[in-house]
């Protein structure tokens, strides 16, 4: 991609260089004054042109051009190059000026635009090459007759000229042409090409047969440029520009005698100024098409806008004719534009008169507001309309009026029905007025009562109020019963509840209620019923002469009552919203004939309600207190579980011991934090939490096992069950979380896998060394033994075919043959098993390998061993020698010892057997990882055996400092020296 963007470049950069180099050559055919100056220089127009288009990275083609086309001029360098530096800086002045002031490439669209590129390009930057190059002229003496003056001004007119007439051709020609309408004008545009070159061959070919012209006639060059700038645009006049400045550089080549030095100055001088003047013309012309465009595009958006709006507007003119409607009219009115327009207002009024009403007031203040009027429709509807109007005038006079029309049917009709409703409400007021008084004298009546409810409420409220702020029973008992005396007038009131055993009634409140009746009242073998304020009732006439009560459980308590100076009494149970009856409340009155009233009875059974719920949430609340007890101390009791509630949003509630136990966070360290503080962070990246909580409240519960962190940082493995709490709606209330901690048993668990794992290798791996020693014994017997034993029965037969006297030879080397293969045989018995382990014990096997291993590997070897006092177990012996025995094999095959020590101690309470050497050693830990990848048998056979005799193996080497192999066999009574075996054995 950037290759292609610098070959891109390059292209760009040769081609401007080879352009400019040619048109410079071109132009300095014409020069006059001096070799470096001419009048006609097209190069700085196509510099220009280029920078604005390719940017200011063009301008190396720019200089690489000027300098080549001096540089051919007299083969003078350093004018070549001061003029190069001269042509560059002009054309990057001059675009970074046009880009700055002038609208850049764009600046031939508007008049001021382009002025700015006259002036600033035209005028200003083309200063710069003329005064370097008169620099560089007089720095190489190529004035020649000419004056500085004469020089400079050739050189500016040149490129200022250039800068009018090919700069705007080519920025014109590369920049898109904004259309602006005037399609099919092809024929007109070749009219004008003709009568352009008409006109420069005319005005600047010279020895035409027409007339010899003593009369200049360049101002007719003026008439294709307006035509070219009134009738097509900016492009086409730079063309016409360019041909005419064309035509009379041609003229000037071809008839170079008829034109002096000072007449071309004055030429280019005019092609210049007409050329400014033709490009303003074009771009006025351009941009006043593009305002009419814009206003047309304007005119057809606000008509569309008009004709499309939602309220009704029409014009009518000052005949009363209507002019013009929209679409929102005639729906309005159900009539199409042909019915519609044309036709006289007052014809779709259904007031005469109107439209010459609206006609007279628009033309006294010029506009109608919220004018009210009736219009009829096509199917002869009338409808209410709300219309503003205004006028438009033209010198005074009304030229039309702009209606907007309003549809008030709805609110005129909603207007009429209030109306009707006003009415109606004025005779219902007049009747009203005559029971206003009736009202008024209730009024009174009705505010008493009024207070008298409110501060009920409000005293029932405040009972309330303590049963919610968790008041205790007995404050909330007294409060109902002062309320029930109080609203009662002055009575007294008694609650009674159930006792312990439920058949006698205890006094819960009796506020002012005399002590000894209050005291009398438990006595009584009382039970609350449905019955109780007839029973309790005063006795009426009729029902004897002694005023005898009917029978009735409560009997004994009326007479108690009268006893204590209230023989009127009356009552209501205490129920329960389980219909169960909690008691009763009685009020006692020191009149005998007195009986309650609707509101009484009202009064008693609201305040039993609320003694109701009294004891009721007193009851629930006692019960809550005994669960929440219950389930405190079974929680707390818990030390293997964590367990802890948790809310909707996983914030902890409550923590036990158990919890404190396992997880080190005290309770008023954890409650209200988030329970993610117990994940590990790759937990917390994978958003488990969330994760947890969201499952048990789908599911129910949720189980999940993982490592958890402790407060101190430390890990744990814990089995963690999760189950969703929920109320009676449904609704999630929380979580219970229940953990165990079973790290131990995880352990456990990867012990047991690595065993089994370790096991089906070794498995694996005994088959394979039992088959390598199967190969190994078979090729012993084949490569030694048998070849021995061939080599045997050759020499015997020999001995069998020869006279005897020659026997004597074959049988001697037999029985050499025969001693060496007993001792192969005796060899191999040995390494599969030797018996030396059997009959003089472990002390005496271990000496013997040391030394028969020493002998073979060429090592000095020290061998130190303590009596064991016995046998030990046959399993012990054969471990420790096949420990050592592969320790040594080791010693042999790799750490190229001197000087090996095996030594043989009891040490405490253990066996400890040491093989060390000075060889060069190895890096013991990745050895060790390396035997544990069963990359190493050797090491792993050692390590198996240690453990399966309870032993512990340890293995110290670092390289170039030898190995030490170190067996503590633990001293148990399976491993005491036994007596009794052979004494060869005792070391």
């Amino acid at each position: 991609m950037a290759a292609s963007g610098s070959l891109r470049y390059a292209a760009a950069v040769s081609l401007l260089a080879a352009a400019y180099f040619g048109s410079a050559k071109l132009g300095l055919q014409l020069a006059t004054v001096s070799p470096y100056a001419t009048v006609v220089w097209p190069p700085t127009g196509i510099a220009l042109a280029s920078l604005l288009l390719l940017g200011h990275r063009a301008w190396p083609g720019v200089f690489l051009g000027a300098l080549l086309a001096n540089a051919t001029v007299d083969g003078a360098l350093l004018p070549s190059f001061l003029i190069a530096m001269g042509n560059t800086l002009e054309a990057l002045a001059g675009a970074a000026l046009v880009n700055r002031f002038a609208n850049g490439r764009d600046c031939f669209y508007r008049p001021q635009d382009t002025f700015r590129y006259a002036i600033l390009a035209g005028m200003g930057a083309t200063s710069i090459s003329a005064t370097v190059g008169l620099f560089s002229i007089w720095l190489g003496g190529a004035f020649g007759e000419a004056g500085a003056g004469v020089v400079w001004l050739t050189w500016w007119l040149g490129d200022g000229t250039s800068v009018l007439t090919i700069a705007p051709l080519i920025l014109l020609a590369a920049v898109r042409e904004r259309h602006l309408g005037m399609p099919g004008r092809l024929p007109e545009f070749a009219a004008l090409a003709a009568f352009t070159l008409a006109v420069g061959i005319f005005v600047f070919k010279s020895g035409l047969p027409l007339w010899e012209r003593p009369y200049p006639l360049s101002y007719l060059c003026v008439s294709p440029l307006l035509w070219a700038a009134i009738r097509f645009g900016p492009r086409e006049t730079a063309g016409a520009v360019f041909v005419l400045s064309g035509m009379a550089v041609w003229g000037r080549l071809t008839d170079y005698e008829a034109w002096s030095h000072e007449s071309l100055l004055s030429l280019q001088v005019f092609l210049g100024l007409i050329s400014f003047m033709a490009l303003s013309l074009a771009a006025s012309v351009h941009e006043r098409q593009a305002t009419h465009q814009m206003l047309r595009r304007r005119e057809e958006e606000l008509s569309n806008f008009l004709e499309n709006a939602v309220l009704g507007m029409h014009w009518v003119n000052a005949e009363g004719i209507i002019i013009w409607a929209n679409k929102a009219e005639l729906a309005l009115l159900g009539y199409a534009p042909e019915e519609y327009i044309g036709r006289r207002a007052a014809d779709f009024h259904a007031d005469a008169g109107m439209v010459d009403d609206i006609l007279r007031r628009l033309e006294r203040g010029g506009e109608v507001q919220g004018y009210e009027a009736r219009l009829r429709r096509k199917d002869g509807s009338l409808v209410h309309v709300l219309l503003d109007l205004n006028a438009h005038r033209e010198n005074g006079r009304l030229v039309h009026t702009r209606c907007f029309t309003r549809d008030i049917s709805e609110r005129k009709r909603a207007a009429e029905e209030l109306q009707r409703v006003n009415e109606s409400l004025e005779m219902r007021v007049e009747e009203r007025t005559l029971s206003l008084a009736r009202a008024n004298r209730t009024l009174a009546a009705e505010i008493q009562e009024r207070r008298h409810a409110e501060a009920l409420v409000r005293d029932q409220n405040e009972i309330l109020l303590q049963m919610a702020s968790g008041a205790p029973l007995p404050a909330i008992l007294d409060s109902i019963a002062s309320f029930a005396a109080r609203e009662s007038g002055g009575d007294l009131c008694a609650l009674l509840l159930h006792g312990p055993e439920g058949t006698r009634l205890r006094v819960a409140a009796a506020p002012r209620l005399p002590a000894a009746f209050a005291e009398a009242i438990p006595e009584l073998a009382l039970s609350p019923d449905s019955d109780l304020p007839s029973t309790l009732l005063p006795a009426v006439p009729g029902e004897g002469a002694d005023g005898a009560l009917p029978a009735s459980p409560w009997a004994e308590y009326r007479r108690l009552a009268a006893r204590h100076g209230f023989p009127a009494c009356w009552g209501a149970p205490i129920v329960s919203a389980g219909r169960e009856v909690l008691g009763a409340l009685i009020m006692h009155h020191p009149s005998p004939h007195l009986s309650p009233s609707e509101k009484d009875r009202e009064l008693l059974e609201s305040a039993a309600r609320m003694a109701a719920i009294a004891v009721e949430r007193q009851r629930t609340l006692d019960e809550m207190r005994r669960v929440e007890e219950r389930f405190r101390l079974l929680v707390e009791g818990v030390q293997d579980y964590a367990i802890c509630l948790i809310d909707p949003h996983g914030n902890v509630i409550t923590w036990n011991d158990g919890a404190e136990r396992i997880k080190g966070y005290r309770a008023d360290e954890i409650v209200g934090r988030h329970f993610s503080c117990f994940y590990t962070q790759e937990d917390l990246r994978d958003l488990r939490p969330e994760e947890a909580l969201r499952l048990a409240a789908e599911n129910g519960r949720h189980r999940e096992e993982g490592w958890r962190v402790r407060k101190d940082g430390s890990r744990f493995f814990a089995s963690v069950l999760m189950a969703a709490l929920r109320t009676e709606d449904g609704q999630l209330g929380g979580f219970a979380k229940v953990t165990q901690d079973i790290t131990a048993r995880k352990e456990e668990q990867e012990k047991l896998k690595e065993y089994a794992d370790r096991l089906q290798f070794l498995s694996r791996r005994l088959l394979e060394l039992q088959e390598t020693e199967r190969r190994a014994i078979a090729r012993e017997l084949h490569d030694e033994t048998g070849q021995a034993l061939t080599a045997l029965k050759i020499n015997l037969d020999l001995a069998l075919q020869t006279p005897a006297m020659s026997n004597a030879k074959y049988l001697a080397e037999s029985a050499d043959l025969a001693d060496s293969l007993l001792r192969q045989v005796r060899n191999l018995s040995l390494d599969l098993h030797p018996s030396i382990l059997d009959d003089l014990g472990l002390v005496a096997a271990l000496r013997w390998s040391a030394g028969r291993q020493a002998q073979r590997s060429g090592f000095r070897l020290h061998f130190d061993a303590d009596p064991v006092g016995g046998r030990l177990p046959i399993e012990v012996e054969t471990a420790c020698f096949r420990i050592a025995q592969e320790a040594l094999t080791n010693v042999s095959r790799h750490a190229e010892a001197k000087e090996v020590e095996l030594t043989f101690r009891r040490a405490g309470g253990a066996y400890e057997m040491v093989v060390q050497d000075d060889g060069r050693g190895f890096d013991a830990e990745s050895k060790l990882r390396y035997a544990a990848a069963g990359l190493s048998m050797g090491l792993v056979g050692m390590q198996e055996r240690a453990a399966l005799i309870g032993a512990s193996l340890d293995i110290l080497s670092t390289p170039g400092n030898g190995t030490r192999i170190c067996l503590k066999v633990p001293l148990r009574p399976s491993n005491e020296g036994i007596q009794g075996r052979s004494k060869a054995g005792i070391g």
